[in-house]
């Protein structure tokens, strides 16, 4: 049962136990046969990874269950800000902006990234202002 392997890996990830717990995720996902277990399960693998500083495999994984949660909008995985969030700040690192300003708007939607997507979206007009009287201003 799926549910269990997903106790399973929780437990040890509360023991800081992340090897094991990214092992047990694995397996989970690989058996996909429940929408909502495997968004779900790469939401927590995501997390895992993003915990041990692999952003890479974080990013992937997260970008996954976007796409996972778009084809699907009828479901609403338990924890799928964390995917907007991480991803919001991962394209504000690399200065994609549209990107950024897509996920932003998505974090608007949860209580737990409300004011993440705010700041984002206000720091965003606030650059393209600036970019804008650069423009406009007569060279010297």
């Amino acid at each position: 049962d799926h549910t269990l392997y997903i106790a399973i890996a929780e437990a040890y990830e509360l023991l800081h136990k992340f090897y094991y717990a990214l092992t047990v995720m694995d397996c989970v996902l690989k058996n996909r046969n429940n929408y909502e277990l495997t968004v779900y399960s790469m939401l927590r693998l995501a997390g895992i990874y993003e915990r041990m500083r692999y952003d890479e495999q974080a990013f992937k994984l997260y970008s996954e269950a976007v796409r996972e949660r778009r084809s699907h909008p009828e479901c609403t995985p338990v924890g799928m800000y964390y995917a907007y969030r991480f991803l919001t700040k991962h394209y504000i690192k690399k200065d994609e902006v549209e990107h950024a300003s897509n996920l932003a708007h998505e974090c608007l939607s949860y209580e737990e990234t409300r004011r993440l997507g705010r700041n984002v979206l206000t720091s965003i007009v606030t650059r393209q202002v600036f970019v804008e009287q650069d423009e406009n201003e007569p060279p010297s």
